[in-house]
């Protein structure tokens, strides 16, 4: 099957095909993930205030079938681990920790992680478009400006090196054994083990549409690992395959912008450009688009503050709740296990401090 789709687009030129798959992909997540309200911020925020969470079924249902079809993918195709982001032979743990502490305090206090400001810029949120902003600025300024003298000390601290026994990026699986079928196996049997777990409480609480859409999405990872990897892949100019992430490319995205005459478009930023229109032209179509700001001017510092802390974090941590938490467990990844880990630690802490101080507010407010 892969074969026949290679030879239907075999016409598009390499570059194209990035281009127009960046474009359809985004198109895709966009729709979906506004039809579905899909956010791990708010996975977070229901699990700090222990109440049952519609957006974790969602969340796990997809990073449950991008495993099995990451894993399916990369054994049958063979493609090259070499350069691929979450498996980096070196990492800094360090950087991972303190960058994804610092991205979920901040998706937190800005109200969503990128993707789901996208898709809220895209509805007609002011709010979101000035986090969307901020982000890549701070982005852009950790990758290539000020901010990477922070980056940079954080690397420091604490590098390890994350190679197999074969010399290849380790992942979780390689902990196992060291043979590719059975660590195939291992990675198809824990996916299946998670959706699994993710049926049973889809069924129990009856969130069977959040489960329709959570695989939806889910399903998009190992399909753009394939157009990344191998549909797309060109032999003369080789780069490493890429799935879903949405930090780096808002920022690769506004510098694009910028700089529109001097530099060429990419697959990361059509991707951007796809999520906004496809989530416009859903919530134009089901009457959800509508322009608004802010509640209350204050409220601008603290989205400032939170925006910030998600762009430095998000580069720094090597992805977001999508790059590490979906794309890069999905080939369980050891380095995008501990982001997200952190990522969902620094958000819950905030979670709850949120919640602690709203209550004494109201103790207070109601005692007056």
């Amino acid at each position: 099957m892969i074969d026949a789709i290679i030879e239907l687009v075999s016409d598009f030129e390499a570059t194209e095909l990035m281009l127009y798959s960046g474009l359809v992909i985004g198109l895709l997540f966009g729709a979906l993930a506004q039809k579905s309200s899909f956010c791990f911020r708010m996975m977070i925020v229901d699990l700090a205030a222990n109440r049952s969470s519609v957006a974790a079924t969602m969340f796990f249902a997809a990073l449950s079938l991008a495993i099995m079809g990451s894993q399916w993918i990369f054994y049958s195709n063979q493609i090259e681990l070499q350069g691929i982001i979450p498996l980096l032979d070196s990492y800094s743990l360090g950087a991972i920790v303190l960058g994804g502490l610092m991205f979920g305090t901040g998706m937190i206090l800005a109200g969503g992680c990128t993707g789901r400001h996208l898709v809220l810029a895209a509805e007609g949120s002011a709010r979101s478009w000035f986090v969307l902003l901020i982000i890549a600025i701070s982005a852009y300024a950790t990758l290539r400006g000020i901010l990477a003298l922070g980056r940079i000390e954080l690397n420091a601290l604490g590098n390890f090196d994350l190679l197999g026994a074969a010399g290849d990026p380790l992942q979780l699986t390689q902990l196992f054994t060291p043979e590719p079928q059975t660590q195939f196996i291992i990675g198809l049997s824990l996916g299946a083990a998670m959706l699994t777990a993710v049926l049973l409480r889809a069924f129990r609480r009856r969130h069977i549409s959040a489960l329709s859409y959570g695989l939806a999405i889910g399903a998009l990872v190992p399909l753009t690992w394939l157009i990344t990897g191998v549909i797309a892949f060109d032999e003369f100019e080789p780069v490493p395959a890429q799935s879903l992430s949405f930090v780096a490319p808002v920022a690769n995205g506004l510098q694009f912008l910028m700089t529109y005459t001097g530099s060429s478009a990419n697959f990361s930023t059509t991707l951007i450009a796809g999520v906004l229109l496809g989530a416009f032209v859903l919530a134009k179509l089901s009457g959800k688009f509508s322009f608004r700001g802010f509640h209350r001017e204050r409220d601008i510092i603290r989205y400032c503050i939170g925006a910030t802390l998600m762009g430095f974090g998000g580069v720094t941590a090597l992805g977001c709740t999508i790059g590490q938490g979906l794309s890069g467990i999905s080939l369980l990844s050891i380095s995008s296990i501990i982001a997200t880990l952190a990522i969902s630690s620094g958000g819950f802490i905030t979670a709850k401090l949120l919640a602690g101080t709203s209550q004494k507010h109201s103790g207070v407010a109601s005692s007056v």
